[in-house]
C-alpha cells in the first residue's frame, strides 16, 4: 500500500488505497503547473497533456473519479545561472577546514567539514579515467526552461487522516501555527541568496510537524554542464545523501533491532562478528562515535594492503588492525569507520543487508519508494550528480569501495528524496505512528533520540544523532532537545521532538567541480524556522 507526500501546509502524509494513485505524463489528462512565487519562470506539461501556463498564485488540481486535490504550494523556483560579466570574477566559495588535531572532541559540523575535506583531496577521482572535469559555474541563459516531469500524486483518504498517534492536549487549536507566510519567504529568499553566491547549484527545502509538511519547494538546478540546458530542480530529486546514511538506515536499523530483542547497545561488537579481536569494543561505542578509531580510512589504501579478498572484507580487516587515537569510551571523534563496522555488526544481526531489511521494516511501510542504496536503471535521470558528473553511484570512497562487495556500507551510499525523508522524518515526529499505521514503538524512538554517550567520554550523542548545542539550531538558548545529523554531500536533518517540526535541506553542494557550500544555507533555514517555531503558542505540543 502507497503512502501519500503532499506540499500542502496541513495535509497530513498517510497510507492509502492503490486505486488513489494517479500518473501524470504526456499522455495524461491531467495537468501539471509548477510555478515560481516570485515572479520566476512558469513550467508546465506539453500542451498534449492539457496544460497550460499557469499564472504565479494559480492553484495546481489533480482530479480523477476518485479525487480532487489542489496543491497550491508545490512550487519549483527556477533562477537560471548567467555567465558573469566580463571583468567580474566568480564568487570565491569559501576554502575547507584543515583538518583537526588529536583532540579528544570533535563536532560532527568540524568533522564533516574538516576530517572528510582532508580525506577527499588524498582519494582517487570518482570517475574512471582521470581527473573529473570542471565544468564553469555556469549555464547558458534560459528565461523559460520546460520540465518535463512525471509526479505521482494521491489524495489522504479523511478515513485516515489521524495524523500523530499523540493526541494534542485539550484546548488547543488542531491547525498547525507554525511556519508563517513570512518564515515561507525567508526561506525562498535564503534559498536564492545561496545559489546567487554561488554556494549550490539548486536545493530541496522541506518543513513539516508531525505528518504535515508545511513547506516544499524545489530551487534553482540540480544538473548544469557546458553545452547543455540545465535540468531545474524537482522535489522529487534523488539525491546521493552521504553520512545522511547513518541516521536514516544504520542507526535506525539497529534501533529497530533493539525493539525486536535482537540486539542491545551493550552488545559486544564480537557477539554478531564472532571475527571481531576486540571483545571490549561495543554497539554503544560506535554508534555514539566514542571507539577511538580516527575519522576515516584511506580505500586505495586499504585495496593495496589487502588484495585478493572482497573489499568488504578487505575493509574489515583494516579496521580491525587499525590504532585507535584514545581508549574506549574517553572522547569522541566523528567517525565513519564506527559506521562502516556497525553496519556490518547490523547486517549480520538482521540476517540480511541494510536495504532488505529496511525495506521490509520501514520503507515500504511508510510508502518510501524512492530511497535505496543502489539506484534503479530507470531512476537515474532524476539523481543530482555530484562532483565531476557522478550520478547514481555513492560520492564516498570508502562506502563505494565498500559497497562492491556482498555487504552494503553503513556510513554512506543511501539516495532518496525529499518527500521519502519526510515521511521517516514524520514518523520520528510523531514517536512511531503515522495516521494509525505504526513502524516502531514510542519508546523505540526515544531510544533513537537519547543521549546513549559513556559517562567520561565528553559527548552528547543518540543513536547516531547529534544531540545540537549549536544555538543557530536551537529554538530557545539552552534546549538541548533538538537533533540533527548532515552529510557531506550538502544534505541536513533537523528534529525538535517536543514540538515534531522538522526541517530537510537536500542540496549536491559537490556538483560541478567539488567545492560548493551548503552550511550558509542549512544554517539561516534553521534559524529562520527556529525563530518561527519559538513565537508558535503550542511549541511543546503536537
Amino acid at each position: 500500500m502507497p503512502s501519500v507526500f503532499c506540499a500542502e501546509p496541513r495535509y497530513m502524509i498517510a497510507p492509502v488505497p492503490q486505486r488513489f494513485w494517479i500518473w501524470l505524463s504526456a499522455s495524461s489528462s491531467a495537468c501539471l503547473r509548477c510555478f515560481s512565487s516570485g515572479g520566476g519562470a512558469a513550467f508546465s506539461l506539453p500542451s498534449s497533456a492539457g496544460a497550460r501556463r499557469a499564472a504565479p498564485g494559480a492553484s495546481t488540481v489533480f482530479t480523477s473519479e476518485s479525487l480532487s486535490l489542489t496543491i497550491p504550494s508545490l512550487h519549483t523556483s527556477w533562477s537560471p545561472r548567467v555567465q558573469a560579466p566580463p571583468g567580474r570574477a566568480s564568487p570565491s566559495r569559501r576554502p575547507r577546514l584543515a583538518e583537526p588535531g588529536r583532540g579528544t572532541t570533535l563536532t560532527i559540523h568540524e568533522a564533516e567539514r574538516a576530517s572528510r575535506a582532508a580525506r577527499v583531496a588524498r582519494s582517487p577521482a570518482p570517475m574512471a579515467g582521470g581527473a573529473p572535469p570542471r565544468y564553469p559555474l555556469s549555464v547558458p541563459h534560459d528565461s523559460h526552461v520546460r520540465m518535463q516531469l512525471a509526479l505521482r500524486v494521491s489524495m489522504i483518504a479523511l478515513a485516515f487522516a489521524g495524523g500523530c498517534a499523540a493526541p494534542r492536549p485539550a484546548g488547543r487549536d488542531p491547525a498547525p501555527t507554525f511556519l508563517s507566510d513570512a518564515a515561507r519567504s525567508r526561506l525562498d529568499e535564503a534559498a536564492a541568496a545561496a545559489i546567487d553566491r554561488w554556494e549550490i547549484e539548486g536545493a530541496v527545502l522541506i518543513v513539516g510537524r508531525g505528518a504535515s509538511v508545511l513547506h516544499a519547494k524545489a530551487y534553482g538546478a540540480r544538473r548544469i554542464a557546458p553545452g547543455a540546458p540545465a535540468e531545474p530542480m524537482t522535489l522529487d530529486t534523488i539525491f546521493d545523501l552521504a553520512s545522511l546514511t547513518k541516521v536514516a538506515a544504520t542507526a535506525t536499523a539497529l534501533a529497530l533491532l533493539i525493539e525486536e530483542g535482537r540486539a542491545t547497545l551493550d552488545d559486544p561488537v564480537a557477539r554478531h562478528l564472532p571475527d571481531w579481536p576486540d571483545k571490549d569494543l561495543t554497539l554503544r561505542h560506535l554508534a555514539t562515535h566514542t571507539s577511538g578509531f580516527a575519522a576515516y580510512l584511506d580505500a586505495g589504501a586499504i585495496a593495496r594492503n589487502h588484495p585478493g579478498i572482497a573489499p568488504c572484507d578487505a575493509v574489515f580487516a583494516a579496521i580491525a588492525s587499525h590504532e585507535r587515537k584514545y581508549p574506549l569510551g574517553k572522547g569522541t571523534i566523528y567517525s565513519c569507520i564506527n559506521y562502516e563496522l556497525l553496519g556490518r555488526a547490523v547486517e549480520a544481526a538482521a540476517g540480511e543487508d541494510l536495504e532488505a531489511y529496511l525495506r521490509r521494516k520501514l520503507w515500504r511501510p511508510l510508502g518510501m519508494q524512492d530511497t535505496f542504496f543502489r539506484v534503479p536503471p530507470g531512476k537515474l535521470p532524476r539523481v543530482a550528480p555530484t562532483e565531476g558528473g557522478l550520478r547514481g553511484v555513492v560520492h564516498d570512497p570508502l562506502a563505494r569501495f565498500y559497497g562492491t562487495g556482498p555487504h552494503l556500507p553503513g556510513n554512506a551510499g543511501l539516495f532518496s528524496t525529499g518527500p521519502d525523508l519526510a515521511r521517516f522524518m514524520a514518523a520520528l515526529a510523531c514517536r512511531g505512528a503515522v495516521a494509525g499505521r505504526a513502524v516502531m514503538r514510542p519508546e523505540t524512538v526515544e531510544l533513537l533520540l537519547a543521549n546513549h554517550a559513556p559517562p567520561g567520554s565528553g559527548a552528547a550523542r543518540g543513536i547516531g544523532w547529534v544531540i545540537e548545542n549549536d544555538e543557530a539550531y536551537l529554538p530557545r538558548a539552552g534546549d538541548r532537545s533538538v537533533r540533527t545529523h548532515g552529510g557531506f554531500t550538502g544534505t541536513f536533518l533537523w528534529l525538535h521532538p517536543p514540538s515534531g517540526a522538522f526541517l530537510i535541506v537536500l542540496s549536491s553542494r559537490l556538483h560541478p567541480a567539488g567545492k560548493g557550500d551548503v552550511f550558509p544555507l542549512r544554517r539561516a533555514a534553521a534559524r529562520i524556522v527556529c525563530e518561527d517555531l519559538a513565537l508558535a503558542p503550542d511549541v511543546t505540543s503536537r
